[in-house]
C-alpha cells in the first residue's frame, strides 16, 4: 500500500517539545483547587453519626418501638451532632473558584438551597429529617410508609454527605 503523499520527515524533538509546553502549562493550570480541603474528624464524626442513626432507625423498625419520649435523648444527640457537622463544614475554607463565584447566582436561581459545600446542605436536611421524624414519632404517627419515607430522606441526605466527604478523602 503505497501512497501518492510524500513522507513527512519527523519534527526534530525541540520543536515538538516548543509545541507542546503551552499545553502542558494549561493542564497544571487545571489543577486549581476547586473544593475544600478534605477533614479527618469531620469524616469520622459523620460516619459515627451515620452510624448512630442507623441504629435509631433500625430501633424504630421494630415491632413494638418503645414510646417516643424514650428515644429524645437520642433524637437530641443526633440533631445536634448534625448541626455541629454542618457548621464545620461550612466554616471549611472553600477555594476561590471565580467559575463557581459566576455561576453561583444562576444556580440560586434554580435551586434556592445551593450550597457550594455540598455535605454542609446534606447535614442540613439530614438534621431537619431528624427533627421532623422526632415530632411524627411523638405524634404516634412513626410507622408504614412514614416511617419508610423519613428513614429514606434521612438515608439519602447521609448518603451524599458521606459520598462527598469520601471523595475529598481521595
Amino acid at each position: 500500500m503505497s501512497s501518492d503523499r510524500p513522507r513527512r520527515r519527523a519534527e526534530p524533538l525541540r520543536a515538538r517539545a516548543a509545541r507542546a509546553w503551552p499545553a502542558a502549562l494549561l493542564c497544571v493550570g487545571c489543577a486549581a483547587q476547586l473544593a475544600p480541603r478534605a477533614d479527618p474528624e469531620l469524616a469520622a464524626a459523620l460516619r459515627a453519626a451515620n452510624r448512630d442513626t442507623q441504629i435509631l432507625l433500625q430501633t424504630l423498625r421494630a415491632p413494638r418501638p418503645a414510646p417516643c419520649r424514650a428515644r429524645d435523648a437520642t433524637y437530641a444527640d443526633l440533631v445536634g451532632r448534625l448541626r455541629a457537622l454542618q457548621m464545620q463544614a461550612v466554616a471549611r475554607a472553600v477555594p476561590a473558584a471565580s467559575l463557581l463565584a459566576r455561576a453561583q447566582p444562576k444556580l440560586r436561581r434554580i435551586d434556592p438551597g445551593f450550597s457550594a459545600q455540598p455535605s454542609a446542605r446534606a447535614l442540613a436536611g439530614a438534621a431537619a429529617t431528624l427533627q421532623q421524624m422526632h415530632v411524627v414519632d411523638c405524634a404516634g404517627r412513626l410507622h408504614g410508609a412514614a416511617l419508610a419515607a423519613l428513614a429514606n430522606q434521612a438515608d439519602v441526605f447521609l448518603g451524599q454527605a458521606l459520598a462527598y466527604e469520601a471523595m475529598l478523602e481521595r
